[in-house]
């Protein structure tokens, strides 16, 4: 009894008062203590706005001062007034919380649970109070029943998670479990959730796992798994874990196909990532648009660079120049797929005339980081014996922080 003690003497703080009374400003300031705040919980419930009139101020005040006398009977008869004036949420559910409470005093749980159930059901408290209440009707019921039912337990659960008390909520998720009740898909949700928040990567790793070998067609399991290693930096296991998945044809999200290839690209297996993306695109499951098209033309790019010098590289970067090609009409408006070309035709191919071609074309459109198109055209205009655009080129790009180093010493050339 000693948890519900101290839960509902809490639930009798926190009034918040319009009023301009002076004597309710200092009743108000004298009875709320500073304590946590959440703005918005896990579920997305944001605080509501909380106000009180002076009506129903005065009369919690009444209660509240008969309820430090011990006199919790007149005190209920005080609030039972207060709840025929009380209009906002706030209000109705900050006077039943109270009422909770009393009533609990004098060991009459089940008007304190009609009364917890009433406060939460207004929906006027704030993130803390109103998770405070739930877990008070909780607590009783608990408290009351001969059997506790699988679901009151996970509704505990549930409000220990939106508190953020991760290892209370897989506690009681585990006391859920061991009712023996059917459980429901939300069950495993809570407990696997709070494995995950709670930083327990390998806890929820392993849970995860158990739960696609039971349900493999769920893919929220495959996912908080794949995200667990990823946190624990075992991206081996998590590309084990997706390939899996693939091999079975359980790989059918955007989200997915897009951890397997960015995965690969991380692990430096730039050929993997680009068989990835283009396998996902003639699935389906990926976009054939500018920002995977693009995604495509840098992994191979990078898989060139990786192979420099060995015979493979040469069909990988023309792989590289046929995406960013591809990529240019799927986002008309950016100059980036352009300015790929244009590095790749004026360094790796040493083809400094459609390198600048496709640099002048990129400086007109919009660019992360002008600077370096401008320095690359300056170059490709040089090479291609232009000196007078590249000078234009090069004193453009010293405009740029980017570029402004390169640009200045390149241009010590043309003294």
């Amino acid at each position: 009894m000693t948890i519900l003690r101290k839960l509902s003497c809490a639930l009798t703080l926190g009034l918040v008062f319009t009023a301009l009374d002076p004597a309710l400003v200092a009743f108000a300031k004298a009875k709320e203590p500073a304590r946590e705040v959440i703005e918005v919980t896990l579920s997305g419930r944001k605080n509501p706005k909380s106000s009180i009139g002076n009506s129903v101020a005065k009369l919690l005040q009444k209660a509240q001062k008969l309820a430090g006398d011990e006199k919790f009977s007149e005190a209920l008869v005080v609030l039972e007034e207060a709840l025929t004036k009380a209009k906002t949420p706030y209000e109705i559910a900050k006077t039943n919380q109270i009422k909770a409470s009393y009533l609990y005093n004098i060991e009459n749980y089940d008007g304190a649970i009609l009364a917890g159930r009433a406060a939460v059901a207004a929906d006027g408290l704030d993130n803390v109070e109103h998770l405070q209440s739930k877990l008070f009707v909780a607590q009783l019921l608990n408290q009351d029943a001969p059997k506790i039912k699988g679901t009151e337990y996970i509704m505990q659960a549930s409000n220990y998670y939106n508190l953020e008390k991760f290892q209370d909520a897989i506690i009681f998720s585990d006391k859920a479990f061991a009712t023996g009740d059917a459980p429901a898909n939300a069950w495993y949700q809570i407990r696997l959730n709070s494995l995950y928040q709670g930083e327990n990567y390998e806890g929820a790793a392993a849970y995860a796992k158990e739960l696609m070998a039971k349900d493999p067609d769920n893919r929220q399991w495959l996912s908080l798994a794949v995200s667990s290693y990823l946190s624990l930096e075992k991206n081996n296991e998590a590309l084990v874990l997706l390939n899996e998945a693939k091999g079975k044809n359980q790989l059918d999200s955007e989200a997915l196909w897009t951890q397997l290839y960015q995965l690969y690209s991380n692990n430096d297996q730039f050929s993997e990532a680009g068989a990835a993306i283009e396998e996902g695109i003639a699935k389906g499951f990926l976009k054939s648009d500018a920002k995977r098209v693009s995604a495509l033309g840098q992994n191979y790019y990078m898989g060139a660079q990786a192979v420099e010098g060995k015979p493979e590289a040469k069909p990988m970067l023309d792989k590289a120049v046929e995406a960013f090609k591809r990529a240019i009409p799927l986002d008309p408006k950016s100059g980036e797929a352009e300015l790929w070309l244009g590095q790749i035709f004026l360094l790796d191919k040493d083809e400094p005339k459609p390198g600048r071609d496709y640099l002048a074309s990129a400086v007109t459109k919009t660019l992360d980081k002008p600077g370096n198109a401008y320095y690359l055209l300056g170059v490709a205009e040089d090479q291609s014996g232009n000196r007078a655009a590249a000078k234009a080129a090069l004193i453009k790009a010293q405009g740029y922080p980017e570029s402004k180093g390169n640009a200045t010493s390149y241009l010590k050339n043309f003294k």
